[in-house]
């Protein structure tokens, strides 16, 4: 009974706010690189936009480190920008 209800539960646990808090612009003159105009434009940083088995598109931030030897993940509540 527990899969059920897990699985019924995931179904109504993504509530992403509308309108979003921020806006994800393709820049032509990046090869259509990703941004979030109000944050500074980095080359250590990538915004993706990934599509979840379920068909929901999230927005995920990657942080590259040079000296980096382990991977921080990183997941805000449901409904939170």
């Amino acid at each position: 009974m527990g899969g059920v209800t897990s699985s019924i539960a995931a179904k109504f646990a993504f509530f992403p706010p509308t309108p979003p808090s921020y806006e994800v612009i393709a820049d032509d003159s990046c090869g259509r690189r990703l941004y979030i105009p109000e944050i500074p434009l980095r080359v250590d940083v990538d915004i993706l936009k990934l599509r979840t088995r379920c068909g929901n598109e999230i927005v995920a931030v990657y942080i590259k480190h040079s000296k980096a030897n382990g991977t921080i993940l990183y997941s805000h509540g449901k409904a939170a920008d």
